[in-house]
């Protein structure tokens, strides 16, 4: 526990993100430093919610509650209407009353919070409704940030907007979500992550991938060490078809994340079915399956690739050894194809057979569909 040995503040937000996960160890290291240091912090609110967290945890649900109500007191008292107090004490209220203790937190908040006012009260509430998210909790969330929003300006305006804009991402309202994002980026025009979110909105739920590509260049621009922002652009050159930018973006992204199995593997796939390139596709390909020696997936690309190369006897050896880990639909539609090559028809039947009855998407049925007819030209 490193915060007991040196408690610092970069270290107590750890401590803070750890107990979120609701692990009993993450609880006991809380004890054990609060412990050690708990007088030394006596007036921060933020060490109050945490040892209310380890409490409740503890089954010492009394004290808890009253850990919370102190918290609050303190934060009111230290930074009035503060926003990080007050986002932390309803993130720490989310842990003490969990998702099925609803009306028990609504009753906690209205006993101690009662009437405050103010947007980071009404932030507060909605990141506790968040991360709730009971039914109906998203929606509610998303009323009172837009009620708090005719009362903000400046950074707490974009603040509320930017969890305005996380919260209906994650309800599903995609449309509303891009006319928040729009807002952001017209308030301020160095922010990556509302470029970013509004270019996979938009290419991804709305089918516009030409206005999305300059918003996520924008993204990357500001923020080039960044792989998610890159994995949008990728996205974003995928809808349009551009297979060279898509290449050279997830190449890009490689760079950042030398040991992503998932890149490896996109890289791979994209060498091997859109630039025709199986000597180029090998190498990722290979190192994605020793990253991960065990995935059926990886096997079965890597077998692919062999077969796209000319290595036959060894792509069909991979192929069974993926299908013998984890039957998949891929891993016998691949394997029927290799057989097909080689002649062997009626093995062939068999594993398409067998990838039928695993398919469970639209594109593995009509690959299927169009390795069927072959088979059956070829008679």
């Amino acid at each position: 526990n490193a915060w007991a040995d040196e408690p610092t503040n970069e270290r107590l937000a750890e401590m803070r993100r750890m107990t979120l996960t609701h692990e009993p160890w993450a609880f006991e290291a809380v004890y054990k430093a609060l412990q050690l240091h708990g007088e030394r912090f006596a007036e921060d609110s933020r060490v109050r919610g945490l040892q209310a967290r380890a409490e409740a945890a503890q089954g010492l649900r009394d004290n808890a509650r009253a850990s919370m109500r102190e918290a609050w007191l303190l934060g009111q008292k230290n930074e009035p209407g503060a926003y990080v107090p007050t986002m932390s004490w309803f993130e720490d209220l989310s842990v003490v009353f969990r998702p099925n203790e609803g009306a028990a937190g609504d009753a906690f908040i209205e006993a101690v919070v009662g009437t405050a006012q103010g947007p980071a009260v009404a932030m507060g509430r909605a990141h506790y409704l968040t991360l709730r998210a009971n039914p109906g909790d998203y929606q509610a969330a998303i009323e009172l940030l837009q009620a708090a929003l005719p009362d903000t300006q400046d950074t707490i305006r974009l603040r509320t907007l930017n969890q305005l804009g996380s919260v209906q991402l994650r309800s599903g309202t995609d449309a509303d979500a891009v006319e928040t994002f729009r807002e952001i980026v017209r308030i301020d025009n160095l922010n990556p992550a509302a470029y970013n979110n509004l270019a996979w909105l938009l290419a991804t739920t709305l089918d516009k991938a030409d206005e999305a590509l300059p918003l996520a260049r924008r993204a990357v621009e500001l923020a080039p060490m960044q792989p998610s922002f890159l994995d949008t652009l990728t996205e974003v050159y995928v809808r349009q078809g551009d297979v060279d930018g898509a290449m050279t973006t997830r190449l890009s992204q490689l760079r950042l994340q030398p040991n992503n199995p998932e890149l490896l593997t996109q890289i791979a796939e994209g060498y091997l079915d859109d630039l025709d390139d199986a000597a180029a596709a090998r190498p990722y390909a290979e190192r994605a399956l020793e990253l991960s020696p065990q995935d059926a997936a990886a096997l079965a690309l890597a077998g692919w690739v062999d077969f796209k190369a000319g290595k036959a006897a060894r792509a069909e050896d991979r192929l069974k050894q993926s299908i013998r880990r984890k039957p998949t639909a891929d891993g016998h539609l691949r394997l029927a194809q290799i057989l097909a090559a080689n002649g062997r028809l009626s093995q062939a039947q068999d594993h398409l057979r067998q990838a039928e009855a695993l398919a469970d998407d639209p594109a593995h049925v009509e690959q299927i569909k169009a390795v069927r007819a072959d088979l059956e030209a070829e008679g």
